[in-house]
């Protein structure tokens, strides 16, 4: 029986690694779920700098980014309503 090869891919581990550390440095400036979508983001536009014939421009990159950190009112509501309650 032949020997099945590993679906890991050990020349992408830097890279895995350094999106888990952008996530790590994100959260000590924001809550754990918007750090982890600024890392998704990231690598998103990261991957498609490099895959795409033409990589996405600053602006289209900052607007991304600004539309995840950007305070949202109507999110603010209710994440105030959320603590409230669980102090409660």
């Amino acid at each position: 029986m032949a020997e099945r090869e590993s679906p890991h891919r050990p020349e992408l581990r830097v890279t895995a690694d350094q999106y888990t550390e952008l996530k790590i440095r994100c959260c000590e400036h924001t809550d754990p779920v918007t750090a982890a979508a600024v890392a998704a983001a990231t690598n998103s536009i990261t991957l498609r700098g490099l895959a795409n014939s033409h990589p996405p421009a600053r602006d289209e990159s900052g607007a991304i980014l600004r539309r995840i950190l950007a305070p949202n009112p109507a999110l603010g509501t209710a994440r105030t309503a959320a603590r409230t309650d669980a102090a409660s």
